[in-house]
């Protein structure tokens, strides 16, 4: 129990955890940059990083729907299940062309397909596939909006 409504504290986590993840990029960039020779321009180490950013903010939303579960090891189990099966029909393993073609289709619903559509793009400099940031973003307020309702409905229990 807090004091928060739900979305507030919903909320607090992500802002904290957003932060987390922007200190831990510009940590490793830095390193990347200063001791491992890597080398971009300053607007590929910018892209980079808010794409990073925004792909663990996909996959924080869905964590933060999988936190109202009551007990904390079927919520991992099923964390795990999820991101693994979301990689692989995702295309993060295999190419998406070589999957059945029912599989192709599933694939191109999933967020991370259009994560990985998203990360392409920037690293090849195509043009900016914009339906693919829509997907992801319509995914982020869907699973913030469970989360959140579920939240509310276990607190009035």
């Amino acid at each position: 129990r807090t004091p928060l409504t739900p979305a507030h504290y919903i909320g607090i986590k992500i802002g904290k955890t957003m932060c987390q993840f922007a200190l831990s990029i510009v940590i490793i960039f830095t390193i990347a940059a200063q001791f491992k020779g890597v080398q971009m321009a300053w607007t590929q180490w910018v892209s980079s990083g808010v794409l990073i950013w925004f792909g663990a903010s996909l996959m924080l939303s869905m964590g933060a729907l999988l936190a109202q579960m009551n007990d904390v090891q079927k919520a991992s189990g099923v964390g795990n299940i999820l991101y693994l099966a979301l990689a692989v029909l995702g295309g993060l393993w295999f190419p998406v062309s070589q999957f059945p073609t029912l599989m192709q289709h599933v694939a191109l619903v999933t967020p991370t397909y259009h994560l990985k559509q998203l990360s392409y793009t920037v690293s090849l400099h195509q043009s900016f596939p914009l339906t693919s940031l829509i997907v992801l973003l319509v995914y982020c307020i869907i699973f913030l909006t469970l989360a959140l309702y579920i939240r509310q409905r276990s607190e009035t229990i």
